[in-house]
């Protein structure tokens, strides 16, 4: 075997060794972040779990909820938060308070019934009651799925104590009804 061949040969065993290394380390890594309920890491290193701003919360009505054609409907999210953490979601006021300045993430799904005639849904983040634009979306309507979701996403930078909450419209000219509203969001920094 020529001296370029053992070279090579070397270099290769050393490199198989350090992956093996790297796949052991990673894989205990793996094991130290199970996820406790599908929600939130659990033994994450580097995360000061009394600083987290998070939260994701429902209303669903299975029944259905009615909304009027052109009328905006405040969502009221009864019952409780699949998670809150620092507690800035009330599920009285149906709302999120900022507890401090930064950037947030939101997100918004609506679970619609079958539209029983075209038109669009708007979805809004109102900002300490007002409308946040650009934190607003319209969507189509959709009169051939028996039910379907529309979604909206957005990050807004906001100061200690601003509230955001949803409010849903439908402009179809007739009553339209929604299941579920899922509203989450998380502070980026």
């Amino acid at each position: 075997m020529n001296s370029n061949k053992k070279i090579t040969s070397m270099k290769l065993f050393l490199y198989l060794i350090l992956l093996a290394f790297a796949m052991k380390n990673s894989l205990i890594f793996a094991q130290n972040t199970t996820l406790k309920n599908n929600t939130v890491p659990v033994n994450t290193p580097g995360i000061n779990r009394s600083a987290v701003v998070a939260f994701k919360a429902n209303a669903t009505i299975i029944s259905g909820q009615p909304v009027a054609s052109g009328t905006p409907h405040d969502v009221d999210f009864t019952g409780r938060a699949l998670f809150n953490e620092s507690n800035s979601f009330s599920i009285d006021k149906d709302e999120f308070t900022a507890p401090s300045d930064g950037y947030y993430y939101f997100e918004v799904r609506v679970n619609w019934n079958k539209f029983s005639a075209k038109g669009d849904v708007v979805i809004k983040l109102l900002l300490n009651w007002y409308s946040g634009l650009p934190s607003a979306t319209w969507l189509p309507g959709n009169t051939d799925i028996a039910v379907f979701d529309t979604n909206f996403s957005t990050l807004m930078q906001l100061k200690a104590g601003d509230k955001v909450r949803v409010q849903i419209a439908q402009d179809t000219g007739a009553q339209q009804v929604f299941k579920q509203v899922q509203f989450s969001g998380f502070k980026v920094n």
